[in-house]
């Protein structure tokens, strides 16, 4: 899809021409069914991996190919490449940008630095241009696998009903420059219409544990009590999904809900008096040095 099959003005008249990108690859099933949803009410440009590239954050390359195939640009680059790319690179800018629909949730502050499909959707917000980082979830098992058996059709539906309230909200001074999305998704059909929608914020949990494993050094990640949603009890130690604050991300997962994060970009300064006086002592430190 080039940007030339779509209908314009299906989603409203600010809305034309919307970028589709992921971090599973240009083949993954839950890019072609945002692609094909999309398509069916505005030019849909499609700007991809050629391959997975999950977990690579905003990471940028400076020198990328591509490939023009019959779903759209095959890059050899990173998901923030093909945000860029796409925006910057081609003969028209779009009004939008889908990252998604990923295999599995992106939920809470360190996953979401850590996330290719949400590192997509920051590049575009830097550039100016609003995104939604669409990630689906099993509701039993967290991860839906395998990836094919599984419809997304109703996550690309909450993406498009979202975008004009994005794109109103990018508009406006204190508005989002982007979502954070995850929508429950099923096998061979859509679970979504039956979900409570929320808007939630993600929280920081994370801890990692570092062991020998044979000579080789083993990182163990924990993310919060989402990562015990799909069993009876957390592990020692843990806090019990039971523990999640309904508007977190992570609550919504618990709950079975399509969790929306609204969301923006820089990264916002803090008022911090200790840092503040460590510069002042370091000040003085030198002026008497030179006095």
């Amino acid at each position: 899809m080039d940007g030339t099959d779509g209908r314009a003005g299906g989603l409203g008249e600010a809305i034309e021409h919307v970028l589709v990108t992921n971090d599973d690859g240009i083949g993954g099933h839950g890019l072609r069914a945002v692609a094909d949803r999309l398509s069916t009410v505005v030019d849909v440009t499609v700007v991809a991996p050629e391959g997975n590239v999950s977990g690579v954050g905003r990471t940028r390359q400076r020198r990328i190919s591509y490939e023009v195939t019959d779903t759209g640009y095959a890059v050899d680059g990173m998901p923030a490449d093909c945000a860029a790319f796409g925006l910057r690179g081609l003969d028209s800018t779009p009004d939008a940008v889908v990252s998604g629909c990923n295999h599995g949730p992106n939920v809470g502050s360190y996953v979401l630095g850590q996330s290719g499909t949400v590192g997509a959707a920051v590049e575009a917000a830097w550039l100016d241009v609003p995104a939604v980082a669409l990630s689906a979830y099993d509701p039993g098992s967290l991860l839906p696998r395998p990836e094919a058996e599984f419809c997304y059709a109703g996550a690309a539906d909450v993406a498009a009903s979202l975008l004009p309230a994005l794109v109103e909200s990018h508009r406006r001074e204190s508005g989002a420059d982007l979502l954070n999305v995850n929508v429950p998704v099923g096998r061979g059909e859509p679970v979504a219409d039956d979900a409570p929608m929320r808007v939630t914020e993600p929280r920081d949990f994370y801890g990692t544990t570092v062991r020998d494993d044979d000579g080789d050094i083993l990182f163990e990640n924990y993310y919060g009590p989402q990562n015990r949603l799909a069993e009876d009890s957390p592990a020692p130690g843990e806090l019990p999904p039971s523990s999640l604050p309904a508007d977190s991300e992570q609550g919504a997962l618990r709950d079975g809900a399509i969790s929306v994060s609204p969301l923006s970009v820089p990264v916002a300064p803090v008022d911090c008096p200790v840092i503040d006086r460590a510069v002042e002592e370091r000040n003085d430190r030198r002026e008497r040095s030179v006095a």
